[in-house]
């Protein structure tokens, strides 16, 4: 396929000018237009590239501005470069209103820290509040406030956590096994130690003696250690065309898979800029072809998750993106099979990319820039869909060593695009790793004692981006829904540490423990998060659910309101463990709690209705199927205890949600040696067909 045709199939005009393949880390090439004019031709477009701000040297001279500090013409020119304050946009307030929405979460948490300064040795509280990380609750409601922007400077956007210090980095940070004193012991994050729990335990062993005597306390992350390897075996597509498939695989299936990826995995965890991979990345491909290089392998990881996506829009009937699915009728809103929709027909669709990736990484294994974090990432959101766990946190924990590698180098020389796109992936990598570290008791990389350094991700655009015709304006609104919503789980999971380091401890000789305020105080804030994000991804209970135009539209909402009851669920599982340990010593706001975390632990949209029909886009499948093998043991041991008051605290409707978390189980069995144990273990106890427990 020739250029022509390569820019068509990503919708660009070809009299736009623009010399693909310009590299936005190289400082001596000018813009593709300039560089268009110094070999002969001229741009038939009068502007390739819109500067959200110019210098003023620009602005007199009308002329364009790279936005470089200096730019190019001040530069050259020898001159001051200077620019005015921007005003803040609307993307960047709402932005501001839920980062400040974090900041009060931290702020209300460090003024109770003389509350709870007992409750472990290893945790460190700030002892008072900072003036200015105070924020008016106020501001937080209000749409039209500029001011709020200024949170979103680089160095006032920064989380500062409560927590000043931490001494657990070189250990699980999920099993603190040293109490924080004689009368209190620490409760593990992980669902599957919940198999172990004492009272648990202790019921099991009665119940079925034999069913525990095999079974180790991390034999999940055994199980998962143990599975055979993935195969690396290829399907070249079309069938026939022998190992030099890829050199005669057409651009415009290239492309369509690429959008396909853009359009689902990447905004769910947005470590590529689509502007970057369109303008610099695939642009290296076309002129020498796959090769055993880093560019290669980031496009060959997205090709096989963009097979991923193509089988989840053919499961949810969804029509691919406009231009990649044969649209028998306009007005028809399904899937229609594309000419190529063969290449997805693998057991693990993408697999044969993937494994060419897997072949052609031996050069680039050293390298711990910017790219290798990303190929790493995409290995590991690969592996995750396959349920790999320990597979993916092996690629997860090598993206952790180039985040660090980047955090240690010389910064001089970044750009704000380059170190946005640095925060982009370290808060995608920590949020992965922490996610496994805590399930499976796997080895920390250290990477999260730098959250308290790294800012929130701005979304910098990519400095050499083109334009993107009639789609602009719709792009635009698809990215700053889906930026908004890579903040909220940003802020999503920095609570949930927050819940885990302050809540997690058993204290049989204290019956005011957890400390109500405290408690009270983390409630609160869960529903300051709920209530700070952005209207266009707020979540409403109320409302008739719309029907989602894309898989993603229906994927986000799910997400985000699952990661609330989540978050509540979690808030009630200390209690729930004082149930099933000491129940003499529950009062009437204990068993609201234990009620109220297992209706949180009930209904979770992200597997549930329209995005149960899309497994192929399913996110987190594994870290889904442990939450639901914990909270199963946890309605067993709660309708077996001997106190009739915590039996009640059981919602009406468990049996029906049991019914269905274990058909989740049930489904992703086959995959995972570790969920096909759980469904074993779980069955054994009762969970037949009646599921009465």
């Amino acid at each position: 396929m020739n250029k022509r045709n390569f820019r068509e199939a990503f919708g660009f005009a070809r009299n736009e000018g623009l010399e693909i393949g310009s590299s936005p880390f190289d400082n001596s090439v000018d813009h593709p237009s300039a560089a268009a004019e110094d070999n002969g031709t001229k741009s038939s477009s009068s502007r390739t590239f819109i500067a959200l701000q110019a210098c003023e040297a620009c602005r007199a001279k009308k002329t364009r501005c790279d936005e470089g500090k200096p730019c190019g013409l001040c530069q050259s020119l020898g001159i001051e470069c200077q620019y005015k304050e921007r005003k803040a946009t609307k993307k960047e307030i709402s932005s501001a209103m839920l980062m400040n929405g974090l900041r009060r979460v931290e702020t209300r948490l460090e003024s109770l820290s003389q509350q709870v300064s007992g409750i472990t040795s290893s945790l460190a509280f700030q002892t008072s509040p900072r003036t200015e990380d105070v924020v008016d609750t106020n501001l937080l409601l209000s749409t039209d406030n500029s001011k709020a922007a200024v949170a979103h400077s680089p160095s006032e956007s920064r989380l500062r956590p409560a927590l000043s210090s931490m001494d657990d980095l070189n250990q699980d940070i999920d099993v603190l096994e040293t109490p924080a004193s004689a009368s209190r012991t620490a409760i593990s994050f992980s669902q599957h130690h919940v198999l172990f729990w004492p009272a648990i335990n202790t019921q099991i062993t009665t119940a079925v003696p034999s069913l525990l005597s095999s079974l180790q306390k991390e034999y999940a992350s055994d199980l998962e250690m143990e599975r055979d390897k993935l195969t690396m075996a290829t399907n070249p597509y079309p069938l026939g065309v022998g190992d030099a498939w890829l050199d005669k695989l057409p651009y415009s299936i290239i492309t369509a898979l690429s959008e396909v990826y853009f359009a689902t995995f990447n905004l769910m965890s947005p470590l590529l800029d689509q502007d970057a991979y369109i303008y610099d990345t695939l642009p290296t491909i076309l002129r020498g072809g796959f090769g055993h290089d880093m560019y290669s392998c980031v496009v060959l990881n997205v090709l096989a998750l963009g097979c991923m996506s193509v089988k989840g829009y053919q499961e949810g009937g969804f029509p691919l993106p406009a231009g990649h699915g044969r649209q028998s009728n306009a007005t028809e809103i399904s899937f229609e099979s594309p000419e190529w929709v063969g290449i997805i027909g693998e057991e693990y669709p993408g697999l044969s990319f993937f494994n060419e990736a897997r072949k052609r990484i031996g050069a680039s294994l050293c390298e711990n820039d910017l790219q290798s974090c990303q190929f790493y990432l995409l290995s590991g959101i690969y592996l995750m869909q396959l349920v790999r766990p320990t597979d993916g946190w092996a690629m997860f924990s090598r993206a952790c060593v180039c985040c660090l590698t980047m955090l240690k180098s010389d910064q001089t020389d970044r750009g704000d695009w380059e170190a946005d796109m640095q925060c982009r992936v370290f808060w995608t990598t920590l949020m992965f790793e922490t996610i496994l570290i805590q399930e499976l008791n796997l080895p920390n990389s250290g990477l999260r004692q730098f959250e308290n350094d790294v800012p929130i991700p701005k979304f910098s655009p990519f400095p050499h981006r083109g334009r993107h015709g009639a789609r602009a304006a719709e792009r635009v609104e698809n990215d700053t829904f889906f930026q908004f919503h890579f903040l909220a789980q940003v802020a999503h999971r920095i609570l949930l540490s927050r819940i885990r380091q302050t809540l997690f401890f058993y204290s049989p000789s204290e019956e005011n423990f957890p400390p109500t305020s405290l408690v009270s105080e983390l409630y609160h804030q869960l529903e300051q998060w709920r209530d700070s994000l952005p209207e266009s991804i707020r979540i409403d209970e109320s409302a008739t659910p719309s029907v989602p135009k894309t898989p993603m539209h229906a994927f986000v909402p799910a997400i985000l309101y699952t990661r609330y009851k989540v978050a509540k669920f979690h808030l009630g599982r200390p209690f729930l463990y004082k149930a099933l340990h000491n129940p003499s010593s529950l009062g009437d706001d204990d068993l609201q709690a234990c009620h109220s975390s297992l209706i949180a632990g009930m209904d979770w949209p992200h597997t549930s209705d329209i995005c149960r029909d899309m497994p192929s886009l399913q996110p987190l499948k594994f870290a889904t199927c442990s939450q639901y093998f914990g909270q199963l043991l946890v309605y067993w041991g709660i309708k077996r205890s001997p106190d009739s008051r915590v039996r009640e605290v059981v919602p009406e409707g468990y049996e029906r949600w049991a019914s269905e978390m274990m058909g989740f189980l049930r489904e992703c069995a086959p995959h995972s040696m570790t969920v096909s144990r759980d469904v074993e273990i779980i069955e054994a106890l009762g969970f037949g067909k009646s599921l009465k427990l």
